[in-house]
């Protein structure tokens, strides 16, 4: 049987890294509108990625299992999985230090994405009970009915699945369902953020072209990354921090639950 590529990315780099710190683009928790104390315990993020970060300022996963057939799955090739890393919960400057993550690898070492993978990913994730999923592509409209059902389970377990979205593809069909959040970054050149509701279940973040993030290369401390690299990790651990806020005060944690909250951050 053929097997279905739904999606493809690209090798993530840092556009600089470099040892001190500077004043560009330092992002925090509550820069969002979030209280500095949500700082993701008691919170796991699922980054469907390409292997295990590769660096050690940048936590490895807990738990990892490979859904490809890559015979050395857990390098990291392409780069998702320590991006995602590193800017989530890396030790110099992650958003969410306290956050766990775990990784299926559903990305091959060519940045190819099959429809069995990311199938076998979303299984996995509801079987390990996580409370976030971050997607490396956006599931378009012809591959809908293939995730159907298991977004329908994923939803009634109270997961949260965050999708990056480009800006032609703001009339997908998964966007129409309330079991998925899509995420797209819009630079700008100011000094602030804003997070604005384009339609239902489509968020923009605003903020500058790039941001500070751990460095996945050993012999530097940070590294600058592309806003639109980073947009999907950012938004992630700003619904994990309101997960974490809504943990403390024993309140429930769901897609229905959360989506007002996040709203309400809109500046």
């Amino acid at each position: 049987m053929q097997e279905i590529k739904i999606g493809k990315i690209n090798k993530v780099s840092p556009s600089r890294v470099f040892d001190k710190a500077e004043p560009f683009s330092d992002l925090h928790i509550s820069t969002f509108g979030v209280s500095k104390k949500c700082l993701g315990d008691g919170i796991t993020i699922c980054i469907f990625g390409s292997g295990l970060p590769s660096h050690d300022k940048i936590p490895k996963a807990s738990i990892f299992e490979n859904f490809t057939s890559e015979k050395d799955p857990m390098i990291d090739v392409v780069n998702f999985s320590t991006i995602g890393a590193g800017v989530i919960s890396g030790d110099h400057c992650g958003l969410l230090p306290e956050v766990e993550i775990i990784f299926p690898k559903v990305i091959d070492n060519k940045g190819n994405i099959l429809l069995s993978s990311l199938l076998s990913g979303f299984i996995w994730a509801c079987i390990k009970q996580v409370n976030i999923i971050v997607l490396p592509c956006s599931i378009k409209n012809e591959f809908m009915s293939y995730f159907q059902d298991i977004l329908q389970k994923i939803n009634k377990l109270g997961i949260i699945v965050i999708m990056p979205v480009d800006k032609n593809d703001s009339n997908l069909d998964i966007l129409k369902t309330d079991y998925v959040l899509g995420v797209r970054v819009d630079t700008v050149k100011e000094t602030t953020w804003s997070i604005t509701e384009e339609k239902k279940n489509l968020i923009i973040l605003s903020y500058l072209k790039s941001i500070k993030m751990t460095s996945p290369y050993g012999v530097y401390k940070y590294a600058r990354l592309l806003a639109k690299e980073a947009s999907p990790f950012v938004f992630a651990s700003i619904v994990g921090a309101i997960c974490s806020r809504r943990k403390k005060k024993s309140l429930s944690i769901s897609y229905k639950s959360v989506y007002p909250d996040i709203i309400s951050l809109k500046k």
